[in-house]
């Protein structure tokens, strides 16, 4: 779609042609810049820093299209266009294996993202849980930083998300189960026993993880 059609989306009005002039061109130049962190050693140098401000340029707009603004309501095409591109070729798997590289600002505005993109219907489906229920491993991935204090509040966030969809709440619950028998987390378990009772989904625990953490003892 061209440049004039999204004239009217929030965050997406008046470019250079150099820049995405649409949702998709947007999440594909967000892409690539997230190909380019994902290969970065730390610290960050001159040309990293300038390139981490570009990525929270594009994650703002991503937000702008996502949540609307004071002036300007979500536009559902829009949400739509950006919600199958982030989707179908990875973009979210970049974001969260890139997590711990961002700035702070990044994983916060990041992790927003993430969340509205879960609750996103894309013809009457929520194509986020079909995506992640074809890529489990990134709830292991989020499980396993729980126990990095720099990161774990962020994952622990989008891991709220991811869960509530039943269907991911149960492999969670297996996962954590796995965990917690390995001797690996403790807490782990709790915190996610506490999150399945706050959003009723308590009967998403398997029986064994249950017993292994003293529920209904």
């Amino acid at each position: 779609m061209g440049f004039c059609s999204f004239r009217g989306i929030p965050g997406l009005g008046c470019f250079s042609r150099k820049k995405p002039s649409s949702p998709v061109e947007l999440v594909r130049a967000t892409r690539e810049l997230l190909q380019t962190i994902d290969q970065w050693p730390a610290p960050l140098d001159g040309e990293k820093n300038e390139k981490m401000a570009q990525l929270m340029g594009y994650i703002r707009q991503m937000k702008s299209i996502l949540y609307g603004s004071r002036e300007n309501e979500p536009i559902p095409e829009a949400c739509s266009q950006l919600t199958q591109e982030f989707l179908q070729d990875d973009t979210m798997r970049l974001c969260i294996t890139c997590l711990p590289k961002l700035v702070l600002e990044v994983r916060k505005d990041i992790t927003q993202v993430l969340a509205n993109i879960q609750r996103q219907q894309v013809q009457s489906r929520l194509i986020a849980c079909d995506y992640l229920e074809a890529n489990k491993d990134l709830l292991d991935l989020l499980l396993s930083g729980y126990e990095d204090m720099f990161i774990a509040l962020h994952y622990g966030s989008i891991l709220r998300d991811c869960i509530r969809h039943q269907s991911i709440a149960r492999f969670s619950s297996f996962s954590a189960n796995n965990t917690h028998t390995q001797g690996q987390s403790s807490s782990l378990g709790g915190w996610l026993m506490d999150l399945y009772q706050d959003l009723n989904f308590e009967e998403c625990l398997g029986e064994q993880f249950k017993i292994c953490l003293g529920i209904g003892l």
